[in-house]
This record gives structure tokens, sequence and C-alpha cells, in this order.
């Protein structure tokens, strides 16, 4: 057993007000140096009281533990001995906990059951026999709704199909009999009827991808409607094009093998129907928006006609047209499918050129007459920036090129002779922002944003939506517009930003001019106290990141706003700020930190004082689809809302922060169409202070 970290002297020395806050070792689960717990993100989730997480005694194999805070409750729950960290399919079903691990010498990657003991934690079932995987991957389809668990198994290990389980051995059933030739389930969509669409691929052996429709039951599964008759498919792929409306899906399909048109569907066959007629060659319909009672979108006819437009439809095809050709001719106003869109419940704006070279800002609510360009920046790209509603305005930042402003601020009210710019921050053709992803928050009626105003040192500006009130706040001299550790406490807030004096350091603001100062020198001197992408989350208005004093030896540090309310927490001798596994359990923090001494193991801290434990409802996250080729629908529990959403790769590194487009929501949209085809860890932390991480595969 490792020697823990002897600090009653030290605290009782030097540091008497971090006594009561001594990080407790919850158990040493691999002995001697080697970590426990081997990556930061490995899976972790808080169920009530409870966090379930992965570890290995060895080294070498994993199983699932549990904890409640203490080192008696920290307890392995399966020996499964899995030949790699990654836990899928979890889901909490009748009172029951599914998940799915892979043991390469007995069963495979098969279905696990767990009342959250050893002695009811179980194979569930072993639905490909032997030492084949019934369940392919971890990342693999899987869907719950409370009362089942949906999921893409092969019992005969090479053909695919939906299988469902109630969390009993008996209750673990096939329901289709497609013996689809991968995992990729797409266009998973539940209808009101209480049934569930759906589309696998059987390699053309009969249909090809098509929809297939269940009601939960073998017997009530089957093809919706062979759109692409026989052995073509409809579909390109999993993640095409698809949205629930009211009582019918709309989709994208195609009827010959080589137009691809807009489609609905009420789940019968009679009422599966095709909409347009515009003779897209690519299913990427983009810009879905549902506007005064129609629905906007976007689609690509190869420049035949039109190129990428806007089109409408009533939801008859009688009623689907085109909505404007703002470019005229064969040439596309719409450079993707993706490109920028605000709904604002009676219009939606959007990015267009109407002539090849510039683009502005339209807006539309529906019809032809009323699609109008309100902006003339001048832009040479589509790459809005910065949109934010703000006292019944919008702000937003577009770069002409350089040939008379650069990126600069904007501001409209919807119309063109309301639209300017709000102000000229950097004189000239050189450009106040770096791009159009750069920081922004609103709060309440104010936005806090970066900018420079001579080229060469960033600060913090706040702005109401007026030349006036866009003022400059702070005094920094950063040399980078990288703000980090954004957070709110006390009517004030708190970021980190690097300059050339302090290093990165936190600061606090007030949000007025004059009130912007150093919160705390945590690395004195030049050194950097805090990186940017480092860990921190507000929890009962407190701030915990991780800092180091000296740029070596990184600890858990708390912050209440104030310069003496800025301690830290751990000494831990943390040899890297990658913390991981941060829960809430029993009126304590969980996390865990690496260090040479005991490796990365699940350490406890009672950071919550004061506060009598209550019980955390289990945090309900879906994602869709899984797998994907290119966006990727999260959500939440709706009394929850994003503060941070990262995705990393199976290394621990970061490669996406989509915190600045989804904070504040429970549900939204990221793009991984960037990323190599490959695993990666989606985690999602809300503003209550829950997290969890979910595998996604980029196809």
């Amino acid at each position: 057993m490792k020697a823990f970290f002897r600090v009653i002297s030290f605290c009782s020395l030097f540091l008497p007000a971090f006594c009561s806050a001594q990080a407790t070792l919850l158990a040493d689960i691999n002995p001697g140096t080697g970590s426990g717990i081997t990556n930061n993100t490995d899976f972790s989730v808080v169920v009530g009281d409870t966090m379930f997480f992965v570890a290995t005694e060895n080294g070498i194999t994993y199983n699932l533990y549990r904890t409640e805070g203490t080192p008696q409750t920290t307890i392995k729950l399966t020996t499964i001995d899995a030949g790699n960290t990654y836990v899928g399919q979890w889901s909490r079903i009748n009172g029951k906990y599914i998940f799915s691990m892979y043991n390469a010498a007995t069963v495979g990657r098969e279905l696990y059951v767990s009342d959250g003991t050893p002695a009811g934690t179980s194979l569930l079932k072993d639905i490909c026999p032997g030492t084949t995987s019934g369940v392919y991957s971890a990342s693999d389809f899987s869907y719950s709704d409370g009362n089942a668990l949906y999921f893409v198994a092969a019992a005969n290990g090479g053909n695919f199909d939906l299988w469902k389980t109630d969390g009993t051995t008996n209750g673990t059933i096939q329901l289709s009999t497609i013996n689809a030739t991968n995992t990729g389930l797409g266009h998973w969509t539940k209808l009101p009827n209480g049934k569930f669409v759906f589309s696998l691929f059987d390699g053309g052996a009969i249909y090809g991808r098509e929809l297939f429709i269940t009601d939960g039951t073998p017997v009530g599964t089957t093809i919706l409607k062979d759109i692409d008759a026989g052995p073509l498919t409809a579909f390109t792929g999993s993640g095409d094009f698809i949205k629930l409306e009211g009582n019918e899906i709309y989709f994208a399909a195609t009827d010959n093998d080589y137009n691809y048109e807009l489609w609905k569907s009420d789940g019968t066959t009679a009422g599966t129907i095709k909409l347009s007629n515009i003779g897209a060659t690519t299913p990427q319909i983009g810009h879905w928006n549902a506007i005064n009672g129609k629905f906007v979108f976007s689609a690509f006819d190869n420049s035949l006609i039109y190129g990428r437009e806007l089109w409408v439809t009533d939801g008859t095809p009688s009623g689907t047209a085109l909505l404007k050709d703002i470019r005229n001719g064969l040439a596309s106003s719409l450079d993707g499918a993706a490109d920028f869109i605000y709904n604002d419940g009676n219009k939606l704006y959007f990015t267009a050129s109407d002539n090849g070279v510039n683009y502005e800002v339209w807006s539309t609510d529906g019809t032809q007459a009323n699609t109008l360009k309100v902006s003339n920046t001048g832009a040479i790209a589509n790459t809005i920036g910065h949109w934010t509603k703000l006292n019944n305005q919008f702000i937003f930042t577009m770069n002409d090129g350089g040939s008379t402003r650069g990126r600069e601020m904007w501001v409209t009210d919807g119309t063109f002779g309301n639209t300017h710019v709000l102000k000229d921050i950097l004189p000239g053709t050189a450009s106040a922002f770096t791009g159009s992803g750069d920081f922004i928050v609103k709060d309440g009626n104010i936005a806090f944003f970066v900018a420079t105003d001579d080229g060469t040192t960033y600060e913090m500006w706040r702005t109401d939506g007026t030349s006036v009130g866009t003022v400059k706040i702070s005094n920094i001299a950063a040399t980078n517009n990288t703000v980090g550790q954004w957070t709110s406490l006390f009517g004030s807030y708190i970021f980190s930003m690097s300059n050339a004096v302090y290093g990165r350091e936190l600061y606090t603001s007030t949000g007025n001019l004059g009130g912007t100062t150093l919160l705390k020198d945590i690395f004195s001197g030049t050194g950097t106290g805090i990186n940017s992408d480092n860990f921190s989350i507000s929890a009962n208005n407190t701030m915990f990141f991780v800092g180091s004093a000296d740029g070596i030896i990184y600890e858990l540090w708390k912050s209440d706003g104030t310069s003496n309310g800025t301690m830290r927490l751990t000494v831990v001798n943390a040899t890297n700020q990658y913390l991981g596994q941060w829960s809430q359990i029993n009126g304590k923090h969980t996390f865990s930190l690496f260090n040479a001494t005991v490796g990365r193991e699940l350490y406890t801290i009672n950071t919550i004082t004061g506060v009598e434990p209550t019980k955390q409802p289990e945090l309900v996250a879906a994602l869709s689809p899984n797998p994907t080729t290119q966006s990727l629908t999260v959500s939440i529990s709706e009394n929850e809302r994003f503060a941070e959403v990262l995705v990393f790769d199976l290394q621990g590194k970061r490669i996406l922060d989509e915190t600045k487009s989804l904070k504040g929501l429970n549900e939204g949209v990221i793009n991984i169409e960037s990323l190599n085809p490959g695993l990666y860890l989606l985690k999602m932390t809300t503003q209550s202070g829950k997290v969890v991480t979910k595998k996604i595969e980029k196809i």
C-alpha cells in the first residue's frame, strides 16, 4: 500500500486555513506508483450520491468501481478484467444499470447489469456466445427510454440488428432481422405514437439502407418503406438529415439512386411521401428551421439550376418551393449546409452572397418578398462571428478582408437602414478581432468580449449594443485574446488572461472601467499560474480550478472572487494539470489527479462546508446520431444547463471546445466534421457542477 501525503505539520505551520479542506486518498486501487485511473477522461458518471468509474488494479485489466466519497464505500463491482477502459451503453433501466465492457478471453464485449453491489453485478446476456463480441463497440448505438434500452448487436458476430433489453436476461431480445453489415444505425427518432424510426444497411442484400419502424416487439419491427426499391439504398449514411416536427419526420432520401429530395413520414407506408423536386446530388439538407408555420431549408442541386439556395415547405408537395434564388443562376448563394443561421421566432438570419464576392447578413420570414439583405459589410467570407441578441438588437462581427475596416463589431435591428458598425475599435484596415470564434459572453443586458485597439495587446470590453456603451474595461495588456475560466461570482466576473508581467493569471472585474484587477498572482512573477484550458467549474458560489505556484506542481484551488478567498486546497503534488472524474457526492467533491507517488487515483475533499448533503438526480445525457459523419445533437436534463462542452481524443488531449455555442443551453448541435474517423470523448459539465463523459465516434 502506498504511503499517503503527510500534511498535518505542513498545514499547521504554513496553511492553517487549509486543514479544513484536506484532500483524502479514497483508495490506492493500483498499489505503488501505477495509476488506478489511467486517464482523466476515463468513464465516470454520478447517480444520486454515488459515482461509478473504471479503474485498474494492475495497469492491464479494468473493472467497474463505485464510491460514495469515502474509502469504505470505494469498492470494485465487477471481475470482468476488461482489456480496455471503454464502458459503453451505460443506462439506468428499471432501477438497474446496464453497461458493456470488453474481455477478449471470455465473452468479448457484452452487456452487463448491476444493482450497484458486487453480488448484484453480472453478465446480462452473452449475445454472441464465446469470445466473439455481441456488442461491437463501446460507442455503438444505444438509446434508453427509461423502461428499455435499445442497442445494435450481432448474435453471430457478423450481422447486426436492433435489440432491446429491460434489464433481465429473458427481456433481452432481438427486434429486427435486417442482418446489417455494420453497426451504423441512423435516423433514430421517437414518434409521438411511441414507435421508433431507424435505418440500418443490409449491404444491398435486400433493401440497402432504408427506414424501418418498431414498436418494441419483434413482430412490430418492419420496413417503413422501400424508398429506393430493391437492393439500392435511399440514404448515403447513418448520419443523413432527419428532423421530427410535430407528428411527422422530415428527411432527405433518393428513390432513383441519384437525386436526393425532401421527404416526410407520419410513421405509415402511405404517409411516407416525397415533397420536393430539387434534384439535389447530396443529402446534406441545411439551415432547417421552423418559421411562421413553415420550414425553411437549403439544398444543393449541383449547380444544375440554382446551386445551394433556400427552400421552403408547408409539409405538402405543392407547398414546397424555392424560397429565393439569391444568387441568380447556377451558382450558390450559400457555401454549405452548416452556414450561420439564427432563428428569432419571426425571422431567420443567415449569411449569403448575391454576387459571389461579398457576403452579407440576410433575413427571411419564410416568404420571398421578405427575404432581404440587411447589411453592407463588404465581407469577402461568410464567417460571421459573435452573433448575440442584445436589447432587441443583434451584435455580430464580420471581416471585409481589410479593404475598409477588417473584422469589427456591427449591430442590426434586422433592417438594412439600421445595420451599421457598432464601433471601429481598431481604426483602419486592421482587425480588432482575430477571428469569428473569439470570446464573447452575454450577461443580462451586457455582452463582454476581447478585442485589440492597438493591434498588439488585448483587453476585455463590454457593450450594451450602443457605440457609447461599448467600452474597454481592463488594462491588462494581454499578449493574446485567449480568455479562460470565465465565471460569474457574487456580481463580479473571474477570468484568466496572459501578459508579459504576470504570465496567465486570474483577474476579477465588476464589469466597469477601472473595476478590473489582478485577483491573485498564483505563480509569482512572469510564470503562468493557470492555463486557459485548465479545469475550472463554478459550484456552490465557488470557483474550483487547477493552478500551479511553481509551474511544475499542480493543485486544486478555489476562489470566492476575493484575493484572500483564492486559496490552494490540496497538496497532492500533481505533475500535470489534468483533473478528472470531478463529481459532487454527499457534500464533498471527488476527483482524480496524477502524481509521481501514487499515479492517478481518486481523492475526496470537503469543499462544501455548512451544506447538508443532498441527493443529486442522475444527469440524463443523450447523443444523436452516434456514430456520425458530421453533426451530433447533444442534450441534457431539462432542469440543467451546459457550462462546458469539450471533446478529447483517447489520450486526453482536448481537440474541440463547443462551450461557446452551447453554454446556457440544455440542447444543441456540435460539428465534428473536421475530426478524423475514430473514437473520441465528449465531456459535458453543467452549471450545477454535474459532469458526464460519453464516447462518440466519427465515421
